[in-house]
């Protein structure tokens, strides 16, 4: 940052130098309106440079603010990879503030079947935190599956997944009526995006994407194709300037005909 602010206080000084030493020998020699174009030359070319200046500021500004950190999973052979994965995920959750100010969206897809990695239960540690905020905090999931019997029938392999539902659901269930008590949302959409990801987002405060990414198998179940996690990338980004992205595919989901999931939908 440093070096492109000495280059560019650079250029304006050298602007002004020139547009001074031209002006001192043309002033006797040449009429008013050719000193009027020099200095307006002068003035466009230094607001220019300040422009630049000022554009290339505010990129460094937002990137100091953002910050991305990639977490691979260990596979199959590495479990201890995989629970730190799960485990940096987890510190995001535990950190919601429980004030009302957070905001948690959530996309899943169930459309593929996938296989589970061995965590050291990582991964059910990670919903029994979001779990515990679901008391305070505004929450909705979209699971994106072809049928009820589908997600039914991929969830039997995801008991982290199937636990978490039904918590979510009993609780949303409750309080149907409590128009005072934050937002739980749980609904099935047509398959869409191939993507998992959730944005947890405070009212003018931090806001952070874990988005997984998966992995092919190279196994085939019921026609098709398995996948599992094979990394989080876990982005801070309290401008919203990526997540925003993510929110509009989350609202373009939620507005493509949704069904409420109920207990009926799980195994």
């Amino acid at each position: 940052m440093l070096i492109i602010f000495l280059s560019y206080t650079a250029l304006v000084a050298a602007a002004v130098g020139i547009a001074e030493h031209m002006l001192s020998k043309r002033l006797a020699e040449e009429p008013v309106p050719w000193v009027v174009g020099l200095v307006a030359l002068c003035t466009l070319s230094v607001s220019v440079l300040v422009l630049q200046l000022s554009n290339r500021l505010e990129d460094l500004r937002l990137l100091q603010r953002m910050n991305f950190k990639y977490w691979p999973s260990g596979g199959v052979d590495r479990p201890e990879s995989t629970a730190t994965m799960y485990d940096a995920a987890r510190r995001i959750i535990r950190g919601v503030r429980e004030d009302g100010t957070c905001e948690i969206l959530a996309v899943n897809s169930f459309h593929e079947p996938f296989d589970p990695l061995d965590d050291n239960n990582s991964h059910r540690k990670y919903f029994e935190a979001l779990d515990e905020k679901l008391e305070k905090v505004s929450y909705q999931r979209l699971v994106q599956c072809e049928t009820k019997e589908q997600l039914a029938e991929n969830l039997a392999r995801a008991r982290d997944y199937c636990e978490h539902f039904k918590h979510a659901i009993s609780l949303r269930d409750s309080r149907r009526h409590d128009d005072s008590a934050p937002q739980i949302r749980l609904d099935m959409v047509k398959p869409t995006f191939p993507i998992t990801f959730v944005i947890v987002k405070h009212t003018n405060g931090a806001a952070y994407l874990i988005w997984q990414l998966n992995e092919y198998t190279g196994t085939v179940r019921d026609n098709r194709h398995v996948f599992r996690a094979r990394g989080l990338l876990i982005v801070t980004d309290p401008d919203k300037h990526l997540i925003r992205y993510f929110e509009g595919w989350f609202h373009r989901l939620a507005s493509a005909s949704p069904h409420q999931i109920t207990q009926d939908y799980l195994p």
